[in-house]
C-alpha cells in the first residue's frame, strides 16, 4: 500500500567505525613507540648518570 522503504545508508564515504579504528590505531602505535623508547632511554640515562 503506502509503505515507504527505509533510506539506504551512504556507503561512498568512510564509515565512522573505520575512521575511529584508524585514529585509534595511530594512537596505540604512538603510545607503544614512546613506551618502548622510554624503556631504552631511562636505563641508559640512569647508567650514564650513576657511573659518573
Amino acid at each position: 500500500m503506502g509503505t515507504q522503504r527505509p533510506p539506504v545508508p551512504d556507503t561512498t564515504g568512510p564509515s565512522r567505525l573505520k575512521v575511529w579504528l584508524k585514529r585509534g590505531g595511530i594512537g596505540v602505535f604512538l603510545f607503544f613507540l614512546l613506551k618502548g623508547l622510554a624503556w631504552l632511554i631511562v636505563p641508559a640515562l640512569s647508567l650514564y648518570f650513576c657511573s659518573r
